[in-house]
């Protein structure tokens, strides 16, 4: 998964913070790696991610899944 995250945010090194958060979610691998591109994908929801408590960052990113999934 590491290798996964690496590349993920390669030449982004700035954005590893946020693929560390998602692991220590819990989320599987495959979410991690979809949550990351989310988030990554639009500087507003990096900037969401960033500003907003712990406690909401995993409602967050499973609406972020959420609406993913639904389209």
């Amino acid at each position: 998964m590491q290798m996964v995250t690496e590349a993920l945010v390669q030449g982004t090194a700035d954005h590893g913070d946020i693929a560390n958060e998602l692991e220590e979610m819990g989320l599987s691998p495959m979410d991690q790696m979809d949550a990351l591109s989310l988030i990554l994908d639009k500087p507003k929801n990096v900037g969401v991610f960033r500003t907003i408590k712990s406690e909401l960052k995993k409602v967050f990113v499973q609406r972020l899944l959420s609406d993913k999934a639904s389209g």
